[in-house]
This record gives C-alpha cells, sequence and structure tokens, in this order.
C-alpha cells in the first residue's frame, strides 16, 4: 500500500484498511492529524479536504424567461 489522495474515506498507507467512520475523525480543511490505523495500529498523517459544490434546479411552474 502507498500514500491516497481525495478518497472518501480514510485509507491506512500500511495495510489499506477503509475507515468507515471517517467522518468521526475532527480537523478542518487541510489540518493535518496523526491518527492511528484501527487495524494494524500504525500511526498515520490525514487531511480531510473539504470542497463545496452548488446544484439549481428550475422551480416547477416557473416561467421559462430567457430561453
Amino acid at each position: 500500500m502507498g500514500d491516497t489522495e481525495y478518497t472518501s474515506q480514510i485509507v491506512c498507507p500500511y495495510c489499506g484498511h477503509e475507515d468507515n467512520d471517517s467522518w468521526e475523525f475532527g480537523g478542518g480543511d487541510g489540518e493535518e492529524l496523526e491518527i492511528d490505523c484501527p487495524k494494524c495500529g500504525e500511526t498515520m498523517l490525514c487531511t480531510r479536504n473539504i470542497q463545496i459544490t452548488y446544484s439549481t434546479y428550475r422551480k416547477e411552474g416557473a416561467d421559462e424567461r430567457g430561453s
């Protein structure tokens, strides 16, 4: 195993364990945390990368202005 980037769960770079409770770990965007793998016990560094996106939809019954 090795380093991982931008995964949806914390993945141990030593044993590959995926932590399904990654959301429980604190830390803000880009803050580096030192955590122990719950499976193999190795200490790893982890950063949480937060990305905000938006979606928009037409409101039902609204007129079609600008189309």
